[in-house]
């Protein structure tokens, strides 16, 4: 094979997927600094509205780089890997683990620290909208 290939790299395999670890305190600490109690109920709304932001940049940065049909696919994957819950911080770690996994195959485009960085980044647009009436935070209890 010459200096130039057209091959294209493989996906990496989702089973493979180390987790990437976030502090099991994250979500209870986000409720500390918005101001609201630690309750199972707010943990879970604060839960579902991480995951989903977190899958959410992930699947968009992955269809830049690999398309959309595999992110669509990986994100399916994220959806329903009963092994690490809908939703939450082992969710959140399962997602970044499968990219850093991505992060090898693509360095160039995906560098390990955007998606080291995304939880607390995550954690700061939510943030910014305590207070804001018609979002998230209008279904955790005070």
């Amino acid at each position: 094979m010459g200096l130039f290939s057209s091959k294209k790299p493989s996906a990496p395999n989702p089973n493979e997927v180390v987790p990437m670890q976030i502090r099991d305190t994250f979500i209870e600490e986000l409720l500390t600094k918005a101001g609201f109690p630690n309750s199972p109920d707010n943990r879970a709304v604060i839960a579902d509205r991480l995951t989903s932001m977190v899958q959410m940049q992930c699947s968009s940065w992955l269809a830049t780089i690999a398309g959309q049909a595999e992110a669509d696919r990986r994100r399916l994957i994220w959806e329903t890997n009963s092994a690490v819950g809908a939703s939450g911080t082992k969710a959140c770690s399962y997602i970044l683990g499968d990219m850093l996994l991505w992060a090898a195959v693509f360095p160039a485009q995906m560098p390990t620290e955007m998606l080291t960085s995304l939880p607390d980044h995550v954690a700061g647009i939510m943030l910014e909208s305590v207070g804001d009436s018609g979002t998230f935070w209008d279904w955790v209890s005070t």
